[in-house]
């Protein structure tokens, strides 16, 4: 058992370092303008930077919600991965209409980038789904403990009568 939660704990930090990095490395590249040069949204610059923005705002919560192995955290992780896989695919039919490959070519590359995402889904996918068990509902703890005491009211028939 040991093991497993030894396993586990390595898994979340490698998580919470990933999530972490990418988050910050977003955020800094939206507020810097870095995002420019590679368009998320072509010729729309600024609409690209807030998406990048809030990319990686969703990618921190993440983070701090598995460095508190709470459920949130777990939802955030999730719902980036699915915007990632999403991403991937409107990116690799954008690249197939505006790049004039020949037909071979863009068959080609479109099963390389389904490959890609189907990879990427399955894998991270099944590891993510696995590391729910790790995490715990916000409002229940792991070790409960008790609120108050409260001692047992003092019955008058027990007391001696004068």
């Amino acid at each position: 058992m040991q093991s497993y939660a030894l396993a586990a704990r390595q898994k979340m930090k490698a998580v919470i370092f990933v999530l972490t990095l990418l988050g910050l490395m977003s955020v800094v590249a939206a507020v810097t303008g870095a995002t420019n040069f590679y368009a998320v949204v072509p010729r729309h610059e600024l609409l690209s930077q807030c998406i990048v923005a809030v990319y990686g705002g969703i990618a921190l919560v993440a983070a701090f919600g598995c460095w508190k192995k709470n459920m949130l955290g777990w939802h955030f992780g999730a719902a980036l991965i699915w915007i990632t896989i999403a991403w991937g695919v409107f990116r690799a039919i954008c690249v197939a209409l505006t790049i004039g490959l020949p037909w071979l070519g863009l068959i080609l590359g479109g099963l390389g980038e389904a490959i890609k995402i189907g990879v990427f889904g399955l894998v991270v996918l099944r590891f993510w789904k696995t590391l729910r068990r790790e995490f715990h509902e916000p409002n229940h703890t792991q070790n409960p403990t008790p609120m108050s005491f409260t001692p047992p009211a003092a019955d008058e028939s027990c007391e001696p009568k004068a």
